[in-house]
């Protein structure tokens, strides 16, 4: 058996939950963000930039659609944002009282 560790949404959700104390909110914002990163990619500024440009990412290496370069920068901000919003859900949980 294999051990996954959370994407994105993961730490996504962490980070809403130690933002406010209901379950439901937690999840309404988690939701509201991963509706909002596809809107975002519409920007073609921004597209090249989104954790979202990642999806097609296994099919298009493969068959050589796209270069590994065209998905560094993606990958990049995926990298460094789910370990962001994983530290601040660590520390705020942290600071919570239980």
């Amino acid at each position: 058996m294999r051990l996954r560790l959370p994407g994105l949404r993961g730490r996504l959700t962490a980070l809403a939950a130690s933002a406010v104390r209901s379950t439901l909110a937690a999840a309404g914002i988690a939701l509201a963000v991963l509706l909002l990163l596809p809107v975002a990619g519409t920007v073609h500024a921004l597209s090249a930039w989104l954790p979202t440009r990642l999806a097609s990412a296994p099919a298009d290496l493969l068959t050589r659609a796209h270069p590994l370069s065209d998905y560094l920068p993606a990958f990049g901000v995926t990298v460094a944002v789910s370990t962001a919003a994983l530290a601040v859900a660590v520390l705020r949980l942290r600071a919570r009282e239980i």
